[in-house]
């Protein structure tokens, strides 16, 4: 018996308990669930309780994943569902450790060509293999020149910064020069104190420096500067 991935969970529990009674009638022919149709948009995460039921039940369990869906599809479907056979999954090329982890655990995809040719999925698939055997991503990364590289890493970077800023509340915005820094304020200087103490153990290499500075700021300096209310709230 297999749920459609367009709908919702809750459409997918209804059916599931509505068939209790026919695991029951036909146990010896209905030994399993799985999940069908559309997957771009509707990840298997998306159906974790009702496969959970079924596990419980001891069903086997199967799902489409990594067809239309990326191959983070399939890792939910491993980790979130506990799947016991893959349907498609041949974008899982995509990414050698989750190939590796396949073979390992020994699960079975279950392949359509036909299904994948209408897709576009094959060709998607053809020109990554042709990729990674004649290295092409290398040979077109050396073919940008060195400085260009950087430049658009640096830029990715001080982008991701900036949201950083912002979501902090230390850059905002201002009608005359774009943004500017905020005044002091209990959000600003927990959001330095945090930066610091997080700079001070990345620089001496201290294992788990963004936990270990996030952990100490947030009890030790923002409760007591009022950056969180009585509730537990912050502002």
């Amino acid at each position: 018996m297999y749920f459609l991935c367009h709908l919702s969970e809750e459409d997918a529990l209804a059916i599931y308990e509505a068939a209790l009674p026919l695991f029951d009638q036909y146990k010896h022919r209905l030994i399993g669930v799985g999940l069908d149709s559309s997957e771009r948009g509707h990840p298997p995460s998306k159906f974790e309780r009702v496969f959970a039921k079924a596990r419980e039940r001891g069903l086997k369990l199967v799902a489409h994943a990594g067809e239309e869906g990326p191959p983070s599809y399939v890792y939910e479907a491993l980790d979130l569902l506990k799947v016991d056979r893959v349907d498609h999954g041949v974008r899982s090329i995509e990414d050698a450790t989750l190939v590796a982890r396949l073979a390992d655990l020994r699960i079975a995809l279950t392949v359509c060509p036909l299904s994948n040719l209408k897709l576009c999925v094959f060709w998607a698939g053809v020109i990554f293999a042709v990729l990674v055997i004649f290295n092409a991503r290398t040979l077109v990364v050396d073919a940008i020149p060195a400085n260009l590289r950087h430049a658009v890493s640096c830029g990715i970077g001080l982008f991701i910064s900036l949201i950083g800023l912002v979501n902090a509340k230390f850059v905002v915005s201002d009608p005359v020069t774009i943004v500017h820094s905020a005044w002091l304020n209990p959000v600003v200087i927990t959001f330095l104190v945090e930066l610091a103490v997080t700079t001070i153990l990345v620089a001496h290499k201290v294992t788990g420096a963004l936990m270990i500075g996030i952990v100490f700021t947030r009890p030790i300096i923002a409760i007591p500067i009022g950056r969180f209310y009585g509730d537990g709230t912050a502002y």
